[in-house]
This record gives structure tokens, C-alpha cells and sequence, in this order.
């Protein structure tokens, strides 16, 4: 019965959270506006954003600390290079699908297990690495009590923020004085590898908060860092609380009411959170998926399908826990798939969304663009379509797939000089050439039913495309002229029919 009231309260809490935060959310969003967002995003230098993405990889990069840690602790013989992908992989996913450090813990029990003779040791090692994730939040904690570094009237203003400040400011202290009292190992945990652990999340959360901070620099924002970082802290502990998976929404919408206060626009801090999550979760997870895909080979998968090994140490008889454990072996299993239904979903976004360009052709004809735009979507579509044989790792999904990021390739390219021609689809045809290995089966049987789906993302995709393009150039068209695809309503139309 105190299982079951506990499984309850596991799914009821983060959806209750979840369902507050939206209900603020809506209030704090009410008054920004779409078109100035848009406008921002558009202004962003590409040289500061490419130096954005790339302190984005450092700080990622930074949490394979954590890694080096655990393997000095259980004693694996393992390269530096493959700590560091394992890492990556792990950390990526985690922060993105988060769910308390599940999806971490489960990837690093995978990928390590073959370098250990203890599996229960291992387990052990990757669960205070998971709870150590904590340390370096509750060191900025206490900067925030002694105000080292300063959220505002924050905590003022809500007194339950006040509290879990406090009450993760409290985690450090009262471990210290616990390893103090017993002066021997603490839950298997050695003096030097807690403090090891410490050092490691306080470097991680600090970089954290350089890559919101630079996220803020980039939009011209004048703010010391120590004001960022203490609103980044507070923001945090409410993520870390929310259990909301990547602590979407609640950090969101903490971050965004405390830089209010200091006279930071609201449209400024929703782009700087825009670009802080492409830069420190999203394109890592991007990364993540094409180091898993070379990882992961299909005997891997299948001896995980046999005999899953997601975080043992937790209760599975958690109906999330089972699902999660279920999302991330289709997600570890179809990286390739996912991959390829991105790069699609790149290829429609730079067609109907405003993006620098500058053509190939001089002086290319309207109806020359709308061709071209028009064959580029078409091929973008099919690597939309295609990823449901991807996940089943068939020749001819793998043919379909190379000629398909070819020509998107040629017509993005012809179009317009952009970023998913020249560097995203490229890198995606190489990945897909180096694991041609993996496609050992020459074909796929499909349903009435699997064709209907497959039907039903093209046309859906399509119609997106022409929603999404028609607003933009509705709302932002006289503004964008210079640099947009679209050059009317109309084009807009027979680029759809014409796909």
C-alpha cells in the first residue's frame, strides 16, 4: 500500500508542478510579442551565436569530470576519449529528458558495464555521481544566502523559494559535518571522491551559468555576472524541485520574472533562454544521438531488449519509471531515425523561416525560387517520412535517405547560401556513409496502416510549412523582405502544391 501511495505521488507532484507552471506561464507571456522575438532572433549576430554554441560544447565538455571521477573511483581501464563520448552521451540526454538524473544514471550503467567485473558496484558509483549533481547547486545556494552573488528581491517576493534555497544550501554543510562525525566512508563513498564529486558539480553548474550569461551578451545585454548567475541559481533550484523533465518551464519562468526586475526586457530574456537551451541542451543532444548511433550497433540493442539495465538501483515498478526506461531504448535504438526526421524538419524550417541568405545564382527568378524551394521541401518531407524504416536499419531506408539529403542538399544549396546546406545536411550524409555497416536488412513489410501514418506526417508537415510560412510573411514579410525566401502569400501556395 506505501508503495503504491508513493507511485501515486511520483506521477501526481511533477503533473501538478507542470500544470502550475503553465498556469503562470500564461500570465508572465501574455504580453510578448511573437513578431519582436522574431526580430531578436533575426538581429543575432552569427559569429556571436556560433561562439555561443561553441562555449555551449565547453560547458558540456566540463560535466565529463564527473566521469573521470567515477572511473578513477572503480578503477576501469578506459581511454580518455571514450570516458569523454560516454560522458557526452549521457550528459546530453540528461539534459533534455532529465526525469532526476534517470536517464544519465541508465546511459552510464549501458555504456560502462562492459568495462567492469561488478555490475553492483557500478551501480552504485553512477548513484552518488547522480546525487552529487546537487553539490554544486547547493554551494551557489549558500553564495546566494551570504550574497555573494545576488537573485534581487527574488526570495522577497516568495517565501516557498526561500525555503528550498535554504534547504539545498543545507545539502554540502551537513554532508561535510556527517563525513566530520563518522570520519570513514559515507554510503561506499570516500572522503576524496565526494569531494572529487564536489569540485566537479560546482565547475558544472558555474559553466551552466557562463553559457546563460553569454546567451545574454549576445543580445546586448548589460548585466553583471553576478546578478545572472544568482537569478540562474534560484531558477535552477526551482527546475531541480519541479522534476520536470530538464526543469523545462519552471527554470524558464523563474529566470524570466527575475531578470524583470532589473529592467531586462521579457522578449530579450525569452530569446537568451531560447539560446541557452539550443546551445546547452538541444544541439549536444544532437551531437548525443549521432555518438549513440556509433554506438550503439544492433547486438547492443538487442541484449538491452532482452535484458534492460536502466537504473536497477531505482523502484521499476513506477509506471514513469517503465515508460522512460522504454523512451530512452526506442530513442537509443532509432538515433538514426531521429537524426534524419531532424535534418527534414532543418530543411523545412530554413525554407519558412526568415534566416540570412545570399544566392548562389544572382538574380534568380521568383519562379526559378519557387521551384527550387518547392524540391528542397519535397526531399525534406521524405526525411520525415523515411525514419520509420531508418528504425528498422533497411538498405533501402539507408538508400532512400542518401538520395534525399543529396538533393535537399542541391536545391537548399541553390537557393540560398545557408546554414543547413553548408554544414548540417553534409555532416548527416557522412555520418549515414560511415554506418552504412548497420543496415543489414534489404527491406521492410509495411501495413495499410504504417503507409496511412506515413501519409498523414507528410501532409501534416506540409501543411505546417504553409501555416507557418503564411504567418511569418504576413506579420514580419515587409520587414524581412531583403532576406526572406518568401516573397508572397502566393508563393507560399504553389511552393505547397508544388511539394
Amino acid at each position: 500500500m506505501k508503495k503504491s501511495a508513493l507511485s501515486v505521488l511520483r506521477i501526481i507532484f511533477p503533473v501538478a508542478v507542470l500544470l502550475l507552471v503553465i498556469y503562470q506561464a500564461k500570465q508572465e507571456l501574455s504580453g510578448l510579442s511573437f513578431k519582436e522575438t522574431m526580430l531578436i532572433i533575426n538581429d543575432v549576430e552569427r559569429s556571436s551565436l556560433f561562439i555561443l554554441i561553441f562555449i555551449g560544447f565547453i560547458a558540456i565538455l566540463a560535466m565529463s569530470l564527473y566521469d573521470f571521477v567515477l572511473v578513477r573511483s572503480l578503477g576501469m581501464r578506459i581511454s580518455k576519449w571514450k570516458t569523454v563520448k560516454i560522458s557526452w552521451i549521457a550528459n546530453s540526454f540528461n539534459n533534455v529528458l532529465g526525469f532526476g538524473g534517470l536517464s544519465g544514471a541508465g546511459l552510464r550503467t549501458i555504456l560502462y558495464k562492459e568495462h567492469v567485473s561488478d555490475v553492483k558496484r557500478l551501480i552504485k558509483g553512477i548513484a552518488s555521481l547522480a546525487t552529487s549533481v546537487l553539490l554544486g547547486l547547493s554551494v551557489l545556494s549558500i553564495f546566494v544566502l551570504i550574497k555573494l552573488i545576488s537573485p534581487g528581491n527574488l526570495l522577497v517576493e516568495k517565501t516557498w523559494l526561500f525555503l528550498s534555497v535554504i534547504g539545498m544550501a543545507l545539502i554540502v554543510p551537513v554532508l561535510i559535518i556527517l563525513f566530520l562525525i563518522r570520519r570513514r566512508n559515507m554510503a561506499g563513498m570516500r572522503p576524496s571522491v565526494f569531494f572529487s564529486y564536489l569540485g566537479a558539480s560546482v565547475v558544472e553548474w558555474i559553466a551552466a551559468g557562463i553559457v546563460m550569461y553569454f546567451s545574454l551578451v549576445t543580445l546586448g545585454v548589460e548585466l553583471d555576472a553576478r546578478i545572472v548567475l544568482g537569478v540562474f541559481t534560484i531558477a535552477s533550484v526551482a527546475g531541480m524541485i519541479s522534476l520536470v523533465p530538464g526543469g523545462f518551464g519552471s527554470f524558464d519562468l523563474l529566470f524570466l520574472v527575475g531578470l524583470n526586475q532589473f529592467g531586462v526586457d521579457s522578449e530579450i530574456t525569452l530569446t537568451a533562454i531560447v539560446l541557452y537551451r539550443l546551445a546547452y541542451s538541444f544541439i549536444p543532444f544532437g551531437i548525443g544521438l549521432i555518438l549513440a548511433a556509433v554506438d550503439m550497433t544492433g547486438n547492443t540493442m538487442k541484449k538491452l531488449e532482452e535484458k534492460p539495465i536502466i537504473a536497477p538501483a531505482i523502484e521499476t515498478t513506477n509506471i514513469l519509471l517503465i515508460l522512460h526506461r522504454a523512451l530512452l531504448l526506442r530513442l537509443l535504438n532509432g538515433s538514426l531515425a531521429i537524426i534524419s526526421f531532424c535534418c527534414g524538419a532543418v530543411v523545412l524550417a530554413s525554407a519558412a523561416l526568415p534566416i540570412d541568405r545570399s544566392m548562389l545564382i544572382p538574380d534568380l527568378s521568383r519562379h526559378a525560387l519557387t521551384v527550387l524551394n518547392g524540391l528542397s521541401i519535397s526531399f525534406g518531407l521524405i526525411l520525415l517520412i523515411v525514419p520509420l524504416e531508418l528504425y528498422k536499419r533497411t538498405r533501402r531506408s539507408l538508400y532512400m535517405t542518401l538520395t534525399a539529403l543529396a538533393f535537399a542538399f542541391v536545391f537548399s544549396f541553390f537557393k540560398g547560401f545557408n546554414i543547413s546546406a553548408v554544414f548540417i545536411i553534409p555532416l548527416v550524409f557522412i555520418l549515414f556513409i560511415l554506418l552504412r555497416g548497420q543496415f543489414t536488412r534489404e527491406r521492410a513489410v509495411y501495413s495499410f496502416a504504417q503507409m496511412a501514418w506515413a501519409g498523414f506526417i507528410y501532409l501534416f508537415a506540409l501543411l505546417n510549412y504553409n501555416i507557418i510560412a503564411s504567418v511569418i510573411w504576413e506579420r514580419l514579410g515587409h520587414v524581412l523582405v531583403k532576406e526572406y525566401y518568401i516573397h508572397s502569400e502566393q508563393h507560399v501556395n504553389y511552393t505547397t502544391m508544388f511539394a
